[in-house]
C-alpha cells in the first residue's frame, strides 16, 4: 500500500512523456529552458491575412498531465485519507469535463499492476471506446491488456454469466441429445490467467455469486456481442525484463492467478438507474440452424397479407411440410417447436417495431442503442422478418449471407438480471452524486456503496453568481 503514491507518480510521468514529450522537446529546443516563453509563428493575423503573427507559449503549457485535484481524487479512492488498509466502495463527485477519463484510466492501470482484474464501465459505447483509446498504449506498455476491460455496464453483466459456462452450447447439446458435460469458458481472451492482488492491497468480503433473474417484456437479445461488446485490447507479448519506457515495448509481469478479484470502475453513477440496466435482463438464446426453420420463416412471411391473426398463421404453419419434417427430427421437443413457431407468427405483426436500420456496407440490420446503432441486438424473430422485408425490397447486398445468419430458431436459454453484478469493490466518479435521492441511495447501498466525496473543481472556485444579475427575471 505504501508504494502506491510512488507508483502513481511514475505512471503520471509516463503518461505525460508518452502523450506530449515530443512536443515539449521541440518547444524546449526553440526556447531557453523550462518555463521560458517561446514565440511560434502562426502564419496569419487576426484578420486572416498572411503575416508573421506569433503566439507566445510556455514550454510547460504543452504538457498533458494529471491535475493535482485528479491525483488527490485517486489517492482518496485508494484510501489514503484513512487508516483502513483495504479498498472501500465509494464514489467521487467530479464535475463534467474535469478529467474523469484520466482518473479512471490511471486507476485501471494501477489496479492492473497491483494484480486485480479491472472492469471500467460507462453508459455509452462511444465514450467507453474513446476513454480506452486514451490509455491503450499505456495498457500495452505495462502488460495489463488482459487485466483491464472497458465496456458498457450491461456487457459486464453478460460476461459474468458467460464465465460460468457456455449455456448456449449446453442448450443445443440438450436438444440434439449430446453429452451434457459442462462446457466451461476457455481460459483465454479477457478472462485468462487472472489471479490474486499484490502490493499489500486486499479486498474483503467479496462475492461473485448470482442469485436471481428479473424478466422483462422487451424481447431484446444480445447474441455473441461483438461491435457493441467489450473494448478489450489484444494481448501483446514482451520479452522478460523489458523496461517500461516510451517506445521500449511491454513490461513483463507475472501471470495472474484464476482467483483474482475484480474491481468495477464506474463512469457516471446514473448508469445504475438507466432503462437498459436496472430491472432489465440479458436474454440468452441458442440458435437452432436447420433448413426447415428457414423454410417455415419464408412460409410465414409469404402469408403476411392473407392471414392477419397470429393464430391463423400458426395453424397454417403447423400444416406445412417443413414443420412436419422439423417435428420428425426432434420428436421430444414438439412443444418447444410449436412455441417458437407461435412466437414467429406473433413477431410478424410487429417486425418494424422498434425501427431498424439496414447497413448495406456490412449487410447487417441494427437498432438504435443509446448514442449509436448496434448490430448485435436482435429482437426475437422481428429481426428475421426485417431481413426478409429488405429482401422483398431487393435491398440486401448479399441476400444469401444475410438470410443464412438471420433465419434460425431462437431457443431461449434463460434470462439473467443485469443488476445482479457482484464485483469485489466498486469505485466510481460521477458529476451527479449530490443529486441522488433517497431511492437512488437505497439502490447504491445494495451494492455496498455508502459514502462519496465531493472533490473541488480543477478550475478553482466559480465566479458565477446568478442572483447578482440585475437584468434578469427570476422564475
Amino acid at each position: 500500500r505504501d508504494s502506491i503514491p510512488s507508483l502513481l507518480a511514475g505512471l503520471a510521468v509516463y503518461f505525460t512523456i508518452s502523450k506530449s514529450g515530443e512536443s515539449y522537446k521541440r518547444l524546449l529546443s526553440a526556447g531557453s529552458g523550462h518555463g521560458q516563453a517561446v514565440k511560434i509563428n502562426t502564419g496569419s493575423s487576426a484578420s486572416g491575412a498572411s503575416s508573421n503573427a506569433a503566439t507566445t507559449l510556455k514550454t510547460e503549457t504543452v504538457l498533458q498531465r494529471p491535475h493535482n485535484i485528479q491525483i488527490l481524487t485517486m489517492l482518496r479512492l485508494f484510501g489514503f485519507d484513512s487508516d483502513v488498509s483495504t479498498l472501500q466502495n465509494q464514489l467521487m463527485q467530479i464535475r463534467t469535463g474535469e478529467g474523469k477519463s484520466m482518473i479512471l484510466g490511471m486507476c485501471s492501470l494501477l489496479l492492473g499492476l497491483l494484480g486485480f482484474r479491472v472492469r471500467c464501465v460507462c453508459y455509452s459505447e462511444y465514450l467507453s471506446q474513446r476513454d480506452y483509446k486514451l490509455f491503450k498504449d499505456m495498457f500495452s506498455a505495462f502488460s495489463v491488456n488482459d487485466r483491464v476491460v472497458y465496456s458498457k455496464i450491461t456487457t459486464f453483466s453478460e460476461d459474468q454469466v458467460e464465465r460460468k459456462g457456455d449455456i448456449r452450447a449446453l442448450t443445443i447439446d440438450l436438444i440434439y441429445r449430446k453429452n451434457l458435460a459442462a462446457t466451461r469458458v476457455s481460459s483465454d481472451a479477457s478472462h485468462a490467467n487472472q489471479g490474486s492482488a499484490s502490493m499489500g492491497m486486499a479486498v474483503e468480503g467479496s462475492s461473485n455469486s448470482a442469485s436471481h433473474a428479473i424478466s422483462n417484456d422487451a424481447g431484446v437479445e444480445l447474441v455473441q456481442a461483438a461491435s457493441c461488446a467489450s473494448v478489450a485490447p489484444p494481448c501483446h507479448t514482451a520479452a522478460a525484463g523489458t523496461a517500461a519506457r516510451p517506445g521500449a515495448g511491454a513490461l513483463a509481469l507475472p501471470p495472474l492467478r484464476s482467483d483474482a478479484e475484480e474491481i468495477l470502475l464506474v463512469d457516471e453513477v446514473d448508469m445504475f438507474f438507466g432503462q437498459d440496466f436496472y430491472g432489465q435482463t440479458h436474454n440468452q438464446v441458442a440458435l437452432l440452424d436447420e433448413p426447415e426453420v428457414a423454410k417455415i420463416l419464408h412460409d410465414i412471411w409469404a402469408r403476411r397479407a392473407s392471414a392477419a391473426h397470429p393464430l391463423q398463421l400458426l395453424n397454417a404453419a403447423k400444416q406445412s411440410e417443413p414443420y412436419g419434417a422439423l417435428v420428425k427430427k426432434f420428436p421430444s421437443w414438439e412443444s418447444l417447436l410449436e412455441c417458437e413457431v407461435s412466437a414467429m407468427c406473433h413477431d410478424l405483426q410487429h417486425f418494424e417495431s422498434p425501427p431498424y436500420h439496414y447497413d448495406r456496407a456490412s449487410n447487417r440490420i441494427g437498432y438504435k442503442q443509446m448514442d449509436g446503432i448496434c448490430y448485435d441486438v436482435v429482437y426475437g424473430y422481428r429481426t428475421a422478418f426485417a431481413y426478409l422485408n429488405e429482401q422483398t425490397r431487393q435491398n440486401l447486398r448479399d441476400p444469401d449471407s444475410a438470410l443464412k445468419g438471420a433465419l434460425k430458431m431462437r431457443v431461449s436459454c434463460g434470462q439473467f438480471s443485469y443488476a445482479n453484478i457482484r464485483p469485489a469493490r466498486i469505485l466510481g466518479v460521477s458529476g451527479t452524486v449530490e443529486a441522488l435521492g433517497d431511492h437512488e441511495w437505497c439502490i447504491m447501498n445494495r451494492y455496498g456503496i455508502e459514502m462519496y466525496t465531493h472533490m473541488p473543481s480543477v478550475y478553482g472556485s466559480s465566479n458565477f453568481r446568478f442572483l447578482d444579475q440585475h437584468d434578469s427575471i427570476i422564475v
